[in-house]
């Protein structure tokens, strides 16, 4: 009988161990950042005549402290215009986990969004640009003398 005790212990024991393994396990999964990607920009919408500033904020997932020295990069993942542009395509965090790059638009209003990515993480902001471009004329052009010449 000790030894049939002994050997439903020893089951009981090895099953507690499994489980513990397998709920210790799922507590990770494959491809899990490390790293937050936080943006920030304008408060409301941008002169389209004008640049604004994106920033982006890198911390840590475990501590939440800033990361230096980490490689952002950007891409503007939607434009208006063939001029919208950003004014690099990466960027190094200072040692509060900042970096900053420059947007600029073309002559169309609407929604930009900008992507920046650090590690296997990424965050979008949207930027809307509205006013500031070149007053366009709505009448036809009038004709000239030159023209009015040989119809008369």
């Amino acid at each position: 009988m000790t030894r049939k005790l002994l050997s439903l212990y020893l089951v009981v024991i090895l099953t507690g161990l499994l489980v513990a393994g397998a709920s210790v396990a799922a507590l990770g999964y494959i491809g899990q950042s490390n790293v937050q990607v936080i943006l920030s920009g304008p408060g409301g919408a941008v002169k389209c005549n004008r640049s604004t500033t994106i920033t982006a904020k890198v911390i840590s997932t475990r501590n939440n402290k800033p990361i230096k020295n980490q490689v952002v990069r950007w891409r503007l993942a939607s434009a208006q215009s063939s001029s919208d542009g950003l004014s690099a395509s990466s960027t190094l965090t200072d040692r509060k986990g900042r970096t900053s790059i420059s947007l600029s638009f073309g002559a169309v209003a609407g929604a930009r969004i900008v992507e920046a990515a650090a590690v296997n993480t990424s965050s979008t902001i949207l930027v809307r640009c509205a006013g500031g471009l070149p007053k366009t004329s709505v009448r036809a052009p009038e004709r000239s003398d030159e023209r009015r010449v040989g119809k008369e």
